[in-house]
Formats: C-alpha cells, structure tokens, sequence
C-alpha cells in the first residue's frame, strides 16, 4: 500500500516507511501527474511546469 502527499511538500510512504522522491524535479513531476489523476499529461505541458 502506498500513501501520496501533495499538500505541502510532495511525500510518499510505503506502509508506514517514507520514500525518498529524489530532487524537486522528481517531486514536481510526481505531483504535476497526481494532479492529473491517471490522464495523459503532454510533454509540453510537463516541460511548461517543470522548467517554465
């Protein structure tokens, strides 16, 4: 089971274990695609959001 945090900063746990989400990138890509619920996310939209 994995729980997902994206109010505040970007956090996952397995269980009840902390994942490490790398640089703020990986975070900010993790959240731009929760945000988006499953949907396909464009790669101009995720190049918009990431490096603007």
């Amino acid at each position: 089971m994995m729980r997902l945090a994206v109010l505040g900063p970007v956090r996952a746990w397995r269980r009840d274990e902390e994942i490490d989400l790398g640089s703020p990138q990986q975070r900010g890509l993790l959240a731009l695609l929760l945000l988006h619920e499953g949907r396909p996310v464009a790669t101009e939209a995720i190049v918009e959001a990431l490096w603007g």
